[in-house]
């Protein structure tokens, strides 16, 4: 069982997610962009989608128009999305995780705007520095966020409402995969 929330996105081969699931991450997300280096084709997918259950399963996708992205979650059995892109946040979309920056001028305006419409806010940041964690935890006690993809296994406890976005790795080979560093943070975590 894991202490917050966590997100692992860019999942692309069976033993990473089903460590994942094992480990007790609630959401994963497939990266479904056909120019992605992490892009899973729909047969791959449907193999781990298989094998997956009691996990929440996003697409990630740069689609914006609606009807696009309703298909796309019919045709994946989606729970939800991951959006890089604000532009279709209000349109009676469900389960949408939206990816904003942590630098962004207008975050905390996009934050209140989107709220009622959003799951998630992913906050990301280049750079995890003492800055960053305090804005994200006065953030993380007004709104659902979870910090994405930089942070590192040894901040995650200075970190304290917020859940956690993470990076899969792609498989070296059949069956062979290095994902150290998301053990670690998994595993930095877990509680008893």
């Amino acid at each position: 069982m894991l202490s917050r929330t966590v997100l692992v996105k860019n999942i692309t081969n069976l033993s990473e997610a089903r460590y994942c699931a094992g480990m007790g991450v609630e959401y994963l997300s497939f990266d479904l962009n056909h120019d992605s280096p992490h892009f899973l084709p729909k047969p791959a997918f449907d193999e781990i989608r298989n094998w997956l259950t009691g996990i929440k399963v996003l697409g990630h996708t740069h689609l914006t128009d609606v009807s696009e992205l309703t298909a796309l979650k019919d045709d994946y059995q989606l729970d939800g999305y991951v959006l890089s892109s604000e532009e279709s946040v209000t349109s009676g979309l469900t389960g949408i995780f939206l990816e904003l920056s942590v630098n962004d001028p207008f975050l905390e305006d996009k934050l209140n705007i989107y709220s009622s419409s959003v799951e998630y806010f992913i906050l990301i940041a280049d750079e995890i520095d003492d800055e960053v964690l305090n804005k994200v935890n006065k953030l993380a006690a007004l709104f659902p966020v979870m910090v994405g993809y930089s942070v590192d296994a040894e901040q995650l406890s200075e970190i304290t409402d917020a859940g956690f976005a993470f990076e899969g790795s792609r498989e070296e080979r059949p069956g062979f995969n290095q994902y150290d560093q998301l053990m670690d943070k998994l595993e930095s975590l877990e509680t008893d």
